[in-house]
């Protein structure tokens, strides 16, 4: 596999020493990076006021993005689409959000995210980079809790060096960012057939399911329904619930845990089909659901309910294991779409393409 260097726009440490880095901080305001038609005269305003760059030339990027639960390092890089069989996604499409992304794209030219991906560790990423990252970061920035640390490869040597190190990996998994690869698979769009991604290894990544978030009413019978399917009990001590079994809390303080009549795995496509959209019968899935990250737990439940308003339930969904994860993965088969959250993730707007 052959990972390239590119041109990026990155903010340089000027930046986050401004007031405009608060966007990145505000989480009502982070998405409009992405989502808004004031994204071209954003970056261009960062730009004009010299603290945001588009790279005079092409780099391979080192990332490292520091949390509480770990640090991780991943290399930001290019590949070519066209070898997207060495690409391994692992969630069905969201033909919805596939759209969305699309007209994003064709409207902007962005890339505002590197595309998430990791390899099976056989040497850890950190020792590929391990000179690198003994330097002074090119640019440092907190971005809400997490710790950015950014070094610019330029020289050639040192990109030939990555590249190298790199060209026996033949296999990536796709662990965030699937409907922006996706949209590269659109034959209409005319333009550079290379696709940002980022890269790390899978020891290093933190993987958990996600769980989900029920706005408005659901269905009085849907503990009856649900039984068709799983047995269904009450449980006093959210403390004392199966790990590997699904918990619904409810707003008004009451917990049940279901535990599947098919065995281990079987939670993936229950919770959206059957106990969702059949159970619940919720039929608006896309503004009835939201699915948070699985680094909450069960005993947050009043704080998600107080960041939601107008829920009416949790549903918390086991974590999946690394080995699972890759065991479905290679076994050809899919999880549908938002079953896992992985950590950190890049925000969006820190790394951009523009194509």
């Amino acid at each position: 596999m052959r990972i390239n260097s590119f041109k990026a726009i990155g903010f340089d440490s000027k930046f986050w020493k401004t007031p405009n880095s608060e966007i990145f901080n505000n989480l009502d305001t982070v998405n409009k990076i992405q989502t808004t038609e004031n994204v071209i005269t954003f970056l261009d305003d960062q730009i004009s006021k010299g603290v945001a760059k588009i790279d005079s030339c092409p780099a391979i990027y080192v990332l490292r993005l520091t949390n509480h639960f770990k640090s991780v390092i991943s290399i930001v890089a290019e590949i070519d689409y066209n070898d997207r069989l060495a690409l391994f996604p692992n969630e069905k499409t969201d033909y919805k959000k596939l759209e969305c992304y699309k007209k994003f794209f064709n409207r902007y030219r962005l890339q505002t995210t590197p595309v998430l991906t990791f390899y099976k560790s056989e040497t850890p990423i950190k020792l590929l980079v391990e000179k690198i990252i003994s330097n002074v970061p090119s640019s440092i920035a907190d971005i809400r809790g997490t710790l950015y640390e950014l070094w610019k490869v330029r020289e050639q040597k040192e990109i030939i060096e990555i590249q190298s190190n790199f060209r026996n990996i033949n296999k990536l998994y796709i662990a965030d960012g699937h409907h922006r690869f996706s949209i590269f698979n659109d034959s209409t769009l005319k333009l550079s057939s290379r696709i940002m991604i980022a890269i790390t290894d899978s020891n290093s990544i933190l993987l958990k399911s996600c769980h989900r978030v029920i706005m408005g009413n659901i269905n009085p019978d849907w503990m009856n329904a649900i039984s068709n399917f799983a047995v269904v009990k009450f449980v006093e001590d959210c403390g004392t619930y199966g790990k590997n079994n699904i918990v619904l809390k409810f707003r008004d303080g009451k917990s049940f845990e279901i535990i599947a009549k098919h065995g281990n795995g079987y939670f993936h496509d229950m919770v959206k089909r059957d106990i969702i959209e059949g159970a619940f019968k919720v039929s608006d899935y896309e503004n009835s659901v939201f699915p948070i990250p699985g680094t909450f737990s069960i005993h947050e439940s009043k704080r998600i309910f107080e960041l939601y308003q107008g829920s009416s339930a949790i549903i918390f969904v086991p974590h999946i294991s690394i080995t699972d994860f890759l065991n479905v993965v290679d076994s050809g088969e899919k999880l549908p779409p938002t079953s896992t959250w992985f950590e950190p993730k890049v925000t969006d707007g820190f790394i951009v393409r523009r194509f």
